[in-house]
This record gives C-alpha cells, structure tokens and sequence, in this order.
C-alpha cells in the first residue's frame, strides 16, 4: 500500500488488486496509519 499524506487535507491511499491499481482519496492520516497497520498484521 502507498500512501500520500499532505500536510494539511485528506490522504490518498494506493493499493493493487487482481493487477490493477486502484487509488482512492479522502482519508484523514489517522485512518491511512490504521488501515495500513491492519494490512500488515494479515
């Protein structure tokens, strides 16, 4: 997972799935850090 967290505004993340990639927009960095961390424990 890639994430791009700007200093102010909301946080975009990019994941792949079945070989494509897919971006979705408007996360706040707290949401962004826990979701990435769920990903991790799997």
């Amino acid at each position: 997972m890639i994430r791009h967290n700007p200093l102010a505004g909301f946080s975009t993340i990019t994941f792949y799935a079945y070989g494509r990639e897919i971006r979705v927009h408007g996360f706040l960095q707290r949401e962004v850090r826990e979701m990435k961390e769920l990903v991790e424990e799997r």
